[in-house]
């Protein structure tokens, strides 16, 4: 007798308390409908809660192993609390960056971007809208020349390396105060990444905090206040939410350059429209690039210079490329666009150009390229660009664009991940939708949550255990559902996520029920 597929399912922080019941009744309906167990989804207790009262430890010691012999899939709702250190993250690392992708050697990671609903697709503001950009130069921030190992070998690599000094973000901040004064601004937004890029960020909230308080020290008017996000939400709020991105945004080089054109787009007015039938995928190398997280920092008297250093290597780029490949034949498609940000890492997106052109070549497919900039100016100006398209792109980038691209389908509650492992090695399944904890700073969470990214996450769960039309029932569950009137609050309605869930659910069974009477009747 087959084993059923053992998943080990976490609840996370925030509002995974109230979405996780929804994946668990959706599995185990599907184990009714088919009529034998055919996943076994055990429930795991480690979130913050558990972090916070075991001695800042995520899981028990050793816990690692036990996840690699006994499960086939990790499922997480979501991760992130403010009592938690770095960011409310410090859990996440072990959880997610450690076991979900490196252990679980979880190396492609697909994102669909699609409108479940007409009514899903936001109503964004065209401007036009006034934003500045703060960005560290490329003195500033010393990328050196990347270091390339084994060129021209099947195990190339490139090692790209950043160097930051906190006086150069430290002035840089200054500058951007002095600014917000002059223009009677009572707010900057400073975009980092200190989640992953320890070494590069690590220090930036410390310093964001001071200068606040030595800037407003000196002054007689209103505060001014330092708010700090992650790239990739502060992308989906430039993409969906432009009216609420404070008129001052601060950041490093890299960053700058993916900034730089979507604000400059923002400034002109110019606005597409969200087609009803956008509908296209991300597939992200999910091991390496920025989010290596090699490097280290030290200190020069009072400031601190971090190294952060990079590697994207030629079979990982290889199985990015060919996997999006096969994701771009099942839809018909006859190229894959490559994202990079060759401005600022040459040598490495070089590396990717390279590799994209032979795979393309040798699988009759066509490859072209697009800068992450345009990439997200293009979600702003044109969006109907985007749709019918699959994106190969590597780590870092892929988390920018992947949550600028869900503000144009309604935010990181809507679309699904999934993550798994392409070469056979280890099997595995890392399944985790977009939603965010939705905790605020004082640790309170969203009331009533939209579970929609879990039940796509689930569908991608049945797609890649060989029940495709399972997910093309979730996905009409969802539409009919929400066509019906019965919508969560951040939907416009009244629902309950219970009521949300119970409702999809019902209607996912009757779907299913009437496609096996249908093939019983052939």
């Amino acid at each position: 007798m087959t084993q059923p597929i053992s998943i080990a399912g976490l609840a996370g922080d925030g509002i995974g308390h109230d979405v996780f019941p929804c994946a668990a009744q959706m599995i185990e309906t599907v184990n009714e409908l088919v009529g034998k167990k055919l996943f076994d989804l055990s429930p795991l207790p480690y979130n913050a809660e558990w972090y916070l009262s075991h001695d800042n430890t995520p899981w028990p010691e050793g816990f690692e192993q036990e996840l690699m012999e006994k499960f086939r899939v990790m499922f997480l709702i979501a991760l992130g609390d403010p009592r938690v250190p770095e960011g409310g993250m410090a859990h996440a690392k072990t959880i997610i960056l450690d076991t979900g992708r490196t252990l679980f050697d979880t190396n492609f990671n697909k994102c669909p971007f699609f409108v479940v609903h007409h009514d899903t697709v936001p109503q964004i503001p065209k401007g036009p809208f006034d934003i500045e950009l703060f960005a560290l130069n490329s003195t500033q921030v010393k990328v050196r020349e990347e270091r390339v190992g084994e060129p021209g070998t099947d195990s190339e690599a490139v090692y790209p390396e950043e160097i930051y000094n906190t006086t150069d973000f430290r002035h840089l901040l200054r500058q951007a105060m002095h600014r917000a004064e002059e223009r009677g601004l009572t707010k900057i937004l400073n975009v980092h990444k200190d989640n992953v890029l320890v070494h590069a960020h690590g220090r930036w909230a410390d310093i964001c905090n001071e200068v606040e308080a030595e800037f407003n020290a000196s002054r007689k008017g209103p505060w001014i206040a330092i708010e700090r996000q992650l790239a990739d939400s502060a992308l989906e709020r430039l993409v969906r939410n432009p009216q609420t991105v404070p008129g001052i945004v601060v950041t490093d080089c890299a960053f700058g350059s993916i900034f730089e054109k979507p604000i400059e787009m923002l400034a002109s007015g110019l606005r597409g429209e969200i087609p009803s039938d956008l509908d296209g995928v991300i597939g992200r190398e999910n091991i390496e690039g920025m989010y290596y997280r090699r490097g280290n920092s030290y200190t020069e008297g009072k400031e601190t210079v971090g190294i952060q250093i990079g590697r994207h290597s030629r079979p990982a780029i290889r199985e990015n490329i060919n996997e999006s490949i096969n994701l771009a034949i099942l839809r018909g498609l006859k190229s894959v666009t490559v994202i990079h940000l060759s401005d600022i890492h040459p040598e490495s997106y070089q590396l990717w150009k390279d590799v994209a052109l032979e795979e393309c070549k040798r699988r009759s497919m066509r490859a072209e390229f697009m800068h992450a900039g345009d990439f997200i100016a293009t979600a702003i100006a044109a969006p109907a660009q985007l749709s019918h398209r699959v994106f190969a792109i590597d780590n870092l980038l892929g988390d920018l664009c992947r949550d600028g691209v869900a503000g144009l389908v309604g935010g990181m509650g809507i679309p699904p991940t999934n993550s798994y492992n392409t070469t056979g090695s280890t099997g595995k399944f890392f399944l985790e939708p977009l939603h965010g904890s939705g905790v605020n700073a004082k640790g309170e969470r969203l009331k009533n949550p939209n579970p929609t990214a879990t039940f796509l996450t689930v569908g991608e769960l049945l797609e890649s255990f060989g029940h495709p039309e399972m997910m093309v029932a979730v996905r009409a569950a969802l539409y009919q559902v929400i066509e019906s009137g019965i919508r969560t609050p951040d939907l416009g309605g009244t629902a309950t996520t219970k009521e949300f869930s119970d409702a999809v659910i019902a209607r996912f069974s009757e779907l299913v029920g009437e496609r096996e009477l249908a093939h019983s009747q052939e």
